[in-house]
Formats: C-alpha cells, sequence, structure tokens
C-alpha cells in the first residue's frame, strides 16, 4: 500500500513539476549544452 502510495506521488510530481524542478532542469540542460559544446565545438 506504501509502496502504491509512494509511486502515485512521483506519478503526479512528475506530470507537475514544480518551479525548482523546472528550474534545476533547465539548469542542468545548460550544463549538459556547455559540456557538448567543449567536447565537441562543431556541434
Amino acid at each position: 500500500m506504501h509502496v502504491a502510495l509512494s509511486s502515485v506521488r512521483a506519478t503526479a510530481f512528475d506530470a507537475v513539476p514544480t518551479p525548482a524542478e523546472t528550474l534545476l532542469s533547465s539548469r542542468r540542460h545548460i550544463d549538459l549544452q556547455r559540456v557538448n559544446s567543449a567536447v565537441c565545438p562543431t556541434a
């Protein structure tokens, strides 16, 4: 029962990202772009 509740809660959070999650994911995306441009300057 507890596992089902936690999975439902995780699904709900995945469906509706919080502003903090959006900030973190966008920052992570920017970091990935920086790493990619550093590794492959032509990309």
